[in-house]
C-alpha cells in the first residue's frame, strides 16, 4: 500500500540515490526530485516543496547538519531524516537539535526503510537500532557514579511537579484525567508536558514516556519516589 508523500533524496553518490529511488518508488511514494549537495537542496526545497527529505550528511559545499538547520528555518513543517556513514551521539544529538526528525546509518536496508515510512506517518522520531539503549549504557559508564545521583542527571531540569506529571502521563493518564487528579487545568498540564518535552530534548509524549521507561530499565530504578509503580 502506497504512502501518499512527497520525497527529496539528497546525496553526491549516484548509485546510492538511484538505490533510495528505487526503494522509494516500490513504497509508491513520489520522489519530487533529487540534490547532490546542500546549496542545491535547499534550492530544490523551495521549488518542490516535498513533504520529506533524506540527506546525506557528508555533503559538498554545505553538508547536511548545515543544509537542515537551513531548510527547517525556512520550511519548519518539512521533515528531515540524515544519513551518515557515522552513528556517533554527537552527530545524532546535533541534527535533533537542530530539528531534524531522525539519523539513520548509510547501510540501510529495505527493513528498516519500511521503519522510516512507519515511524514518518506515526510523526515519530527515527533513529539507529540501539540507539536509546547504547546511549544509557554509555552514559552510566562515562557518568561512574550512583544511580541516584545518575536519575538527579538525567532529570535535573525537571521540576517535582513535572516529574509527578510525567510519571502519571507514563502510566496512561489523559491530561484531562491528569489535571483532576493533581488539582490543574488540562491547560496547565499540557504546558508542563510541553516544559518537559523542551528540557529532556524530545520531541513527542510517546518519546517522553519511552526515556522515562528506558531509564527504569537500564538502571533498575525502585527507589524514585512517584515514578515507578
Amino acid at each position: 500500500r502506497g504512502v501518499m508523500m512527497k520525497l527529496l533524496l539528497v546525496d553526491n553518490h549516484p548509485l546510492y540515490l538511484e538505490g533510495l529511488r528505487s526503494l522509494a518508488l516500490s513504497h509508491g511514494i513520489t520522489v519530487v526530485g533529487t540534490a547532490k549537495d546542500g546549496l542545491e537542496a535547499l534550492a530544490q526545497t523551495r521549488k518542490l516543496l516535498p513533504d520529506l527529505i533524506l540527506i546525506e550528511m557528508q555533503l559538498p559545499y554545505c553538508d547536511g547538519l548545515t543544509a537542515t538547520q537551513l531548510i527547517k528555518a525556512e520550511f519548519p513543517g518539512i521533515k528531515i531524516i540524515i544519513l551518515s556513514n557515522y552513528s556517533d551521539e554527537e552527530y545524532i544529538f546535533e541534527a535533533l537539535k537542530i530539528g531534524a526528525s531522525g539519523f539513520l546509518p548509510k547501510n540501510l536496508d529495505l527493513e528498516e526503510f519500511n521503519r522510516i515510512i512507519e515511524d514518518f506517518s506515526q510523526d515519530e522520531p527515527v533513529l539507529p537500532p540501539g540507539f536509546i539503549s547504547r546511549l544509557f549504557n554509555n552514559l552510566t559508564v562515562k557518568i561512574g557514579t550512583t544511580k541516584k545521583s545518575f536519575i538527579d542527571l538525567a532529570f535535573k531540569e525537571l521540576t517535582d511537579r513535572q516529574m509527578e506529571i510525567l510519571s502519571l502521563v507514563a502510566k496512561g493518564y489523559t491530561y484531562k484525567e491528569i489535571g483532576a487528579k493533581l488539582y490543574l487545568t488540562e491547560r496547565t498540564v499540557k504546558y508542563h508536558m510541553k516544559q518537559i518535552l523542551s528540557k529532556l530534548h524530545l520531541s513527542s509524549r510517546k518519546q517522553a514516556v519511552g526515556y522515562l521507561k528506558q531509564m527504569q530499565r537500564c538502571l533498575k530504578i525502585e527507589d524514585m519516589v512517584g515514578v515507578c509503580q
